[in-house]
């Protein structure tokens, strides 16, 4: 069974979807930057995962949503 539960519990903007988790934030800005491309909102945000670690995510808002 899939978990439905988002990477951060307190993000609760409805259509905010995490699409890519990395250590790297370099790696991050150009997954922002292919998406925005794209025409979607994307914003990076530095948070930590289950054994503390510094992560960077990736989310992005479709076009619809914003």
């Amino acid at each position: 069974m899939v978990s439905r539960t988002p990477i951060n519990p307190r993000s609760k903007v409805t259509g905010k979807k995490a699409v890519y988790i990395t250590q790297y934030r370099n790696a991050a800005l150009e997954v922002q930057k292919m998406y925005e491309k794209k025409g979607e909102r994307a914003e990076i945000e530095a948070e930590k995962d289950s054994t503390g670690a510094p992560v960077f995510v990736v989310y992005i808002y479709p076009r619809g949503m914003l």
